[in-house]
């Protein structure tokens, strides 16, 4: 039987693309995804898109230590999504 609807997958958005990230980075240091970073950080980041860690680090919740740290990932993924 063939549907007459066929659902197209929706768009990933930046906001999600960084979460995905968060989630796969926290299981790999063994700690709650909030721990590594806030949702409200996350939202940040996907409005403003820093292309460097140091307007990463100018974002309200990322600490410059943390930008050091997790930056180049985190710019990849919104490179991704440009």
């Amino acid at each position: 039987m063939k549907l007459a609807y066929t659902p197209t997958p929706q768009p990933q958005t930046l906001e999600h693309a960084l979460k995905v990230w968060r989630m796969h980075e926290a299981k790999r240091l063994s700690i709650a995804p909030f721990d590594l970073i806030r949702d409200p950080a996350i939202r940040e980041i996907a409005t403003h898109k820093p292309a460097t860690i140091a307007e990463l680090s100018n974002i309200p919740g990322i600490s410059g230590t943390w930008a050091q740290q997790h930056g180049a990932a985190v710019c990849a993924v919104i490179a991704q999504h440009a």
